[in-house]
């Protein structure tokens, strides 16, 4: 069972090496860093799996940096932790000493997010008061309506549309949208009203702007100024 694991393994990675674009938007052209760099990784990475079925000593520990573009090729040495289980050679998901939830998020198959359940209840308050006052460039990003990004390989230029109704408006001043099959519909948002921040917070609805819109509405005809 071990064999035929490891070489599943293997073979996956093999698979990703030789077909790097598939389903994640890259080009097919052997040309592109991306497929480049995809390519590399997948190699070394079975490499190092077949190394590991066989018992080699000489099994790879460092962090590999591979800048295709640059024609970099680095190791980094990483020293492991004391505290922590897999520097340790404990590796708890795959021996299973806890029980891990899998979400698909926004509704996409290929967005998954893993989480332990030993974490319990998140703070999405002092979460986003975290952000407003240690990370507020964070927040900044989700205030625009429109983000240009440009491609390093190409130096193309796309510009992004963000799904945020309130993007745009002058009072927001940041949030995040989510949504998981489980969870329904999700929104963090943090507006300005009277020089103060307002964090608004709705879980499991079908319109979370809509939802928040009218939090908002209520507290400015409750603390008119």
């Amino acid at each position: 069972m071990k064999y035929l694991l490891a070489f599943t393994i293997i073979m996956l990675l093999l698979l990703s090496a030789c077909a790097p674009g598939y389903g994640y938007g890259f080009s097919a052209d052997p040309a592109d860093p991306y497929v480049q760099r995809a390519a590399a990784d997948g190699a070394i990475q079975a490499t190092e799996a077949m190394k590991l079925v066989v018992a080699r000593e000489d099994v790879n520990r460092d962090l590999i940096l591979i800048d295709v573009w640059r024609d970099v090729f680095d190791h980094i040495k990483v020293e492991p932790r004391e505290n922590c289980p897999a520097c340790q050679g404990r590796y708890e998901f795959l021996e299973k000493k806890f029980t891990e939830k899998v979400n698909s998020l926004c509704g996409q198959s290929r967005s998954v997010q893993v989480l332990d359940v030993r974490v319990g209840s998140v703070d999405l308050r002092k979460l986003a008061a975290f952000l407003y006052e240690e990370h507020p460039d964070v927040l900044a990003a989700a205030r625009s309506k429109e983000t240009k990004i440009q491609e390093l390989a190409s130096g193309a230029v796309r510009t992004l549309t963000s799904i945020n109704a309130f993007s745009g408006r002058p009072e927001f001043l940041g949030g995040k949208t989510g949504y998981t099959d489980e969870a329904g519909g999700n929104l963090v948002s943090i507006f300005s009203y009277l020089h103060r921040p307002v964090f608004i917070v709705v879980l499991g609805t079908e319109d979370r702007f809509g939802e928040t819109e009218k939090l908002f509405e209520w507290l400015k005809k409750s603390y008119a100024r």
